[in-house]
């Protein structure tokens, strides 16, 4: 319920960010092409462009955490020394790995995944957009 109740209340702001995030990407690329390397903006522009990056790579990462660590929750459950306990005990436990078998998928907007995968391909995305606002230069 919490995972859900996170998910209504951040999911679309995330989504967004995620959208501007990748925008902002492709834009700065852009500027820094123009500047000379030893400028002050070259140096401004290449640490905004570490910050954007950051951002996006946070959430993705603990998203990705999120997934890799909940799918582990049936493991973990099963390899405990279960077989002394009480039968209820071993019923909430059984329950437990039930609903531990679809681990959590936190995603922007229920639409975007926060995986490194998807950072991946909002990197790629932001380059290609890129290369092509470059071509029509």
């Amino acid at each position: 319920r919490t995972a859900h109740t996170l998910q209504d209340i951040f999911g679309g702001a995330i989504l967004i960010q995620f959208g501007i995030g990748g925008w902002i990407l492709c834009m700065a690329a852009y500027k820094i092409v123009s500047l000379r390397v030893l400028s002050g903006e070259f140096a401004s522009m290449t640490l905004f462009i570490c910050c954007i990056l950051t951002e996006l790579f946070l959430y993705c990462y603990y998203g990705n955490e999120m997934s890799v660590e909940s799918a582990r929750v049936v493991q973990a459950a099963y390899c405990m020394r279960w077989a002394r306990t009480p039968a209820r005990f071993r019923r909430a436990l059984l329950v437990l790995m039930e609903r531990a078998r679809r681990p959590l998928r936190p995603a922007a907007g229920r639409v975007v995944p926060l995986s490194l995968d998807t950072f991946l391909k909002i990197i790629k995305s932001s380059y290609t957009f890129y290369a092509v606002l470059r071509q029509t230069k």
